[in-house]
């Protein structure tokens, strides 16, 4: 099991003078389990301990305890369990973290990014400045020191993605409205300065790096040298 929504977002910040994250007693798992009766032991388990499903709720994978609503996804669609294109590869790379002496598992920040975007595609409604999926994007834009070096370091199909996702950002006006409108008042053009800075970098970083590649290795697939 990983943890892969907002309630996580936090955990992938490392700039000492960040803002508080937003709070939310919303929490986001994801399994990986290959049959439907898995996914009803999974249900049955829930329920012992008090977790419960409503009629109320919308999406059918969603429990509640007392006022805390966990919705269960899966690596891969199946019975009441959806997914999100990104959970499966970051389900297989997925990563340890202690919190107050508990182990839980997330995925990597790549990732996250990439679902966090994939989740605002499928339901962000074209509304950046509304979507708590691109409210994550945008904190985590603010508060990684080291994002760029991260993510142009990261695997070729989630760099690729992450790629594309920024690209829109510094085409699209309405985009950049979001971001400024999810930056402290104060402070709000330097860190969106910083931001899109960032985000130039990263889509510079990609292109240098895959530049690399093909110099290393021809077209003719024979490995040569690079200068």
């Amino acid at each position: 099991m990983i943890y892969v929504g907002g309630a996580t977002v936090g955990l992938y910040i490392n700039d000492p003078a960040a803002d508080d994250v937003r709070p939310t007693k919303d929490v986001d798992i994801s399994l990986s389990i290959a049959s439907i009766g898995e996914l009803e032991q999974i249900r049955q388990e829930l329920i012992k301990k008090g977790f419960k499903q409503t009629a109320e709720d919308a999406v059918i994978c969603r429990f509640r305890y007392d006022d805390v609503k966990v919705d269960v996804m899966n690596t891969k669609a199946i019975g009441w369990a959806p997914a999100n294109p990104w959970f499966e590869p970051g389900f297989l790379s997925r990563e340890r973290i202690d919190i107050d002496g508990q182990t839980i598992q997330i995925t990597p920040l790549p990732y996250f990014l990439a679902a966090k975007f994939a989740a605002y595609n499928s339901r962000g409604n074209n509304e950046p400045r509304t979507s708590h999926d691109f409210e994550d994007i945008v904190y985590i834009l603010d508060n990684r020191t080291d994002l760029v070096e991260v993510l142009v370091d990261s695997q070729a199909d989630v760099k690729a993605f992450l790629n594309d996702e920024f690209s829109k950002i510094l085409k699209e006006p309405v985009m950049q409205e979001a971001i400024s409108g999810n930056l402290f008042y104060e402070t709000r053009d330097e860190r969106m300065s910083m931001i899109m800075e960032k985000l130039k970098a990263i889509i510079n970083g990609i292109l240098k790096k895959n530049i690399g590649i093909f110099i290393i290795y021809n077209y003719e697939g024979n490995s040569i040298h690079s200068p």
